[in-house]
């Protein structure tokens, strides 16, 4: 294995993978064998990837003379929380035993988990495709060809979605009221996610439009779709990055937050404060963006939940501190509060907020 020193792990902040990596080729070894050159002493070619969260990096494995990955390892150090291995992990196992092979073809397939007393790992393989791009919402003069790619992107991905709604097991019914949004809104793992006037306020936008009384059968979403996380292979996509992945979210889940995703990404551009403030940027109907995905969500929005309500509700299940952590889930209740109340995002986006 070409060796990544221990002290490259803590580039861009990153705190540094504790466990020596002879550890991790030697389970790789013996955990992946069919994915690697049968002459175990044939050298791997190892590329390093580090993330923004300290702790954490990526490996992507290869055998020399392959320029793609076959393997791509992710490491935790034991001194961050490793409950996104764990998560992503149990997801892709799970997944591989309820879904058809057309659906698990477009995913990663989970090779292995390895856990010592510095670190946490585990081995999944590498998804093949180029990864999607589409054009800056807040471009003012897009071209035809921007178009095509941002409408064909939408497309792709919500056909992708509509068939792992289409596939996934039948289970029960569950109302709002007995769903982890209800949780979060009763209890919340760090109180000031969500300020105490917005969690009230929240609470009674979803009593006072009956919510509570809300149903849906639960299937399986991945529960982060974003540009980031979409690859195209051969006229279709596959999607990487399954730690928020469940067989219980809303149906909606993936359609709404690929639109959200939009405006999560231009306020990380525009280095917005909140997420509401830069929607009206590349949303409003005044924008070719907002146009063009209006039509596209207005004119088919398969989901008896409006869109905006949809929206609201993802935007709160989002909200997870336990899941994404504080910081991020902070920006996605601050989200849920403005769509409520932000008469900006009222005004100049009336099709996004819940009527």
């Amino acid at each position: 294995m070409t060796r990544v020193r221990t002290g490259d792990l803590h580039r861009s902040g990153t705190a540094p993978v504790a466990a020596p990596l002879h550890r991790i080729e030697a389970w790789v070894r013996s955990e992946c064998p069919t994915w690697l050159p049968a002459d175990a002493q044939r050298p791997l070619r190892v590329s390093a990837l580090w993330g923004h969260r300290p702790g954490r990096a990526t490996l992507l494995v290869s055998h020399r003379g392959r320029r793609a990955p076959r393997i791509v390892v992710k490491l935790a150090s034991r001194d961050i929380d490793p409950g996104h291995l764990l998560r992503e992990h149990h997801a892709l196992r799970t997944a591989a035993q309820d879904l058809p092979p057309d659906v698990t073809d477009t995913m990663p397939q989970s090779l292995g988990l390895y856990e010592d007393d510095d670190m946490v790992a585990f081995a999944m393989t590498a998804v093949e495709g180029r990864r999607s791009t589409v054009p800056a919402l807040t471009s003012s003069r897009p071209s035809r060809r921007d178009r095509h790619r941002l409408e064909r992107h939408v497309a792709e991905v919500r056909a992708w979605s509509a068939r792992l709604r289409e596939v996934s097991p039948s289970r029960e019914m569950v109302a709002l009221a007995d769903s982890r949004i209800g949780d979060s809104l009763r209890i919340r793992p760090e109180p000031d996610t969500v300020a105490p006037a917005g969690r009230h306020r929240l609470r009674d936008i979803l009593e006072s439009r009956d919510l509570g009384t809300l149903r849906w059968e639960p299937v399986w979403q991945h529960g982060d779709v974003a540009v980031g996380n979409v690859l195209r292979f051969r006229g279709g996509v596959h999607l990487v990055d399954w730690e928020t992945a469940r067989h219980d979210h809303m149906p909606w889940r993936d359609d709404a937050h690929l639109l959200l995703s939009f405006a999560r990404d231009a306020q990380r551009s525009l280095g917005s404060d909140r997420i509401a403030t830069a929607m009206p940027r590349m949303l409003a109907p005044t924008t070719w963006g907002g146009q063009l995905l209006a039509g596209l969500y207005r004119e088919r929005w398969p989901h008896p939940v409006p869109l905006g309500t949809a929206l609201l509700l993802t935007a709160l299940d989002c909200a997870r501190p336990d899941v994404l952590g504080p910081d991020v889930a902070r920006h996605w209740a601050q989200l849920a509060v403005d769509l409520t109340s932000d008469e900006v995002l009222r005004r100049s986006c009336p099709w996004l907020v819940p009527s």
